[in-house]
């Protein structure tokens, strides 16, 4: 790998007032922690805290934008109308 080519991942990135501590971003990603009901649960919790501790920054599971889940331990983080 040409590390060259990669030397500003580690260096902080301002984006307008928001500044991230590094370059590095883990995606969306379902992962089904979430309880059977659709509400957060530890186990959701506990894997986004892991990620965070990393300093990178996360973007949560993705979501439903209406009553429908796309698996069952999806987090129902919609809004009702």
């Amino acid at each position: 790998m040409n590390t060259a080519k990669y030397q500003s991942v580690p260096t902080m990135l301002a984006i307008g007032s928001v500044e991230l501590p590094n370059r590095i971003v883990f995606p969306a990603w379902q992962v089904n922690y979430a309880n059977t009901d659709g509400t957060v649960s530890d186990k959701l919790t506990d894997f986004y805290t892991a990620i965070a501790d990393g300093g990178g920054t996360g973007v949560p599971d993705h979501t439903q934008n209406h009553a429908g889940r796309a698996a069952v331990r999806t987090a129902e983080d919609w809004i009702q109308y």
